[in-house]
């Protein structure tokens, strides 16, 4: 007696409706949180005033006595190489 040919299109069928709702009920749930953010987060802190915009202060200034020295360029020493 001969063995009935085994249909592996009906496994294969089913392999595939499987496969296609797992990534249906990923895509579900991916959808649901994305990136996993809770609704309980606290308020950010507020930040101390910016110096970048706020006005130059009222008052005596700080005297500030910069050092007058002339300006000279570095002298130029030629390279040597590594190995001499």
């Amino acid at each position: 007696m001969e063995k009935p040919p085994t249909s592996t299109r009906s496994s294969s069928r089913w392999f595939w409706i499987l496969t296609l709702l797992a990534m249906l009920v990923v895509v579900i749930v991916w959808f649901m949180n994305p990136l996993g953010q809770t609704a309980d987060a606290p308020a950010p802190e507020e930040a101390g005033q910016s110096t970048e915009w706020a006005p130059a202060p009222e008052g005596p200034a700080v005297d500030v006595t910069l050092p007058q020295t002339p300006m000279t360029n570095t002298p130029v020493q030629p390279t040597q190489a590594a190995g001499e």
